[in-house]
């Protein structure tokens, strides 16, 4: 399993760069914009690597939005095991929070919640895209013709945080590859915790 360290690439940064445009209004941004960001808070807010989040299940009767909307439930391919998963036992139903100004009350204005981004991503892409794809996330190269590869999540999380550097002034983006297991590294520390003020499960 590979290890887990705190990337060089800076977290707030890149979430500042998620709450402005082209990302927001989410409901107005372009389809790949809102995978983009979708998937990145998916990830971060899952605590899951890259071959769990691709093995989510995007069916109708695999993700439950609780209602109010407080959170999201996810399910996994039948049969997945994740390596991380065979190591610690970890359940196959993932649960994620939303962000909220209050108990029970769903904050709309919320430019970083992941519930409220994947609610906006599915009424999209099951809107463009009618055929027997399964996994949660559509590959857009392919007008959603076929399944995604797990190096699908890898490329649109790189970009965001690629592109959040190129749009920062007199900022440069550290020397070295972008990789997905150190944001589990940021989502599982303390000082993750509080840059995103996410409590992802409960």
């Amino acid at each position: 399993m590979q290890s887990q360290e705190i990337p060089q690439w800076s977290l707030p940064l890149v979430l500042s760069y998620l709450e402005g445009a082209p990302f927001e209004p989410l409901e107005e941004a372009y389809l790949e914009n809102l995978t983009r960001k979708t998937v990145f808070l998916i990830v971060l807010a899952s605590r899951r690597c890259r071959s769990e989040v691709h093995s989510f299940l995007g069916l109708p009767s695999a993700v439950s939005f609780s209602d109010p909307q407080e959170w999201v439930t996810l399910i996994e391919l039948p049969g997945f095991l994740a390596k991380i998963q065979a190591l610690t036992g970890s359940s196959p139903l993932i649960k994620i929070l939303a962000l909220t100004t209050r108990k029970g009350t769903f904050d709309l204005d919320c430019f970083l919640c992941p519930v409220w981004a994947l609610k906006l991503y599915l009424v999209h892409v099951f809107s463009v895209f009618r055929g027997s794809r399964h996994r949660l996330f559509f590959n857009l190269d392919l007008a959603g013709t076929e399944e995604i590869h797990a190096d699908y999540i890898t490329k649109r999380v790189c970009s965001v945080v690629s592109d959040a550097y190129a749009s920062a002034e007199g900022v440069a983006l550290p020397e070295g590859k972008i990789h997905l297991h150190e944001m589990l590294a940021l989502a599982s520390s303390c000082l993750g915790f509080l840059m995103v003020g996410l409590v992802f499960h409960r």
